[in-house]
Formats: structure tokens, sequence, C-alpha cells
């Protein structure tokens, strides 16, 4: 944590050739992360892109911190708490953290007591852009749809809705993903 282990890092990598930093960040992005220290992660998280650009390794460590939590929060009922925590995995660079951030997001908004159906429908619609044959996210905009069909009674709502859980069904079996494919069905 920054009391203890901060300003020796700090003063360590100062004096620390160019060359030899990449190395060290990763060194110290792994103990900031397993301390659970995303504070401190962030400027060595930027020194490691500055470095190495097209090495995506930081981003999705950190990502999957924020994963990790988001899935704890949820697991807790922190619905909010669980929102922020995918919403910064999305802002990484890394276009397969953020699928799975917004997956994560839905599935927030779905596990509350009273979900709302645009919200969910907006993460899904994220995912999808990203995915289109992502299973969850089709399942998450089949939810959202069949929601909102069941305020408005619109029958296009419901075809659509069909459209995409049939889709998430589909994908779902095809990817051995038995739990998903049961929650679609």
């Amino acid at each position: 944590p920054r009391s203890t282990l901060f300003p020796y890092t700090t003063l360590f990598r100062s004096h620390t050739a160019e060359r030899d930093r990449y190395r060290l960040d990763q060194e110290l992005l792994q103990a900031y992360s397993g301390a659970g220290d995303t504070a401190d992660t962030q400027p060595i998280i930027a020194e490691m892109h500055r470095l190495e650009p097209s090495n995506s390794a930081p981003a999705a460590a950190m990502g999957q911190q924020y994963i990790t939590a988001g899935n704890a929060a949820v697991a807790a009922k922190n619905y909010d708490e669980a929102i922020a925590d995918f919403a910064k995995a999305t802002t990484l660079g890394d276009s397969h953290l953020a699928l799975i951030a917004y997956d994560g997001e839905a599935f927030a908004v779905v596990s509350m007591p009273h979900p709302d159906a645009t919200r969910l429908k907006g993460f899904a619609d994220q995912a999808l852009a990203i995915d289109p044959n992502d299973a969850p996210a089709n399942f998450f905009e089949g939810v959202a749809l069949a929601f909102q069909y069941s305020a408005t009674h619109n029958s296009a709502l419901k075809t659509q809705a069909m459209t995409y859980l049939n889709k998430a069904d589909a994908e779902a079996k095809a990817a051995g993903n038995a739990t998903l494919a049961h929650n679609v069905e």
C-alpha cells in the first residue's frame, strides 16, 4: 500500500535506467495490484504504456482488477459500486476487457431488485458494438427488450427480444456455456 511502498519505489524508479524501467514497472504493478492498491498503479501503467505502447499487458492487469472488484460488488449487492468498477475497465483501451466490463455492467443492472431496462439496454448495446456475436450481450439485449415489451406491449419489441434471446441461446450452446443457455431458455 501507498504508505509503505510508494516513497521507496518512486525513489528507486527515478534512478533506474530507461531500459530497465519497464521490467521494474511490471514488478511494481504486480505488487500494487496484489495489495489492491489501484491508486498507485495508474502512473505505473501510464509509464509502461509510454515505454511500450503496443503492449496491452498493463491495461489487461488493471482491467482484471476492476472486473474482479465489480464482480465482488455485485455479489455484495453494491450495484452502483460494481457499475463504477466495470466502467473503469472500459476505459483502458482493451476491447476484450471492455466487452467483459459492459457485460458486467449489464449483469449488475439485471441483478438489481428493479432493473432499469433503458440502462440495461445501453450497456448491452455497448457490448454488442464490440462483438455482435457475444452471447451475454445478446442475452442482456433480449432481456432489456422483453422488459420494455412488458411495459409497452409493443409487439415489435417482443419480436426483437426473441431474436436476441434466440441468438444468445445458439451462441451460448455453441460455446458450451450451459448456464447461460439455461438462463436464456
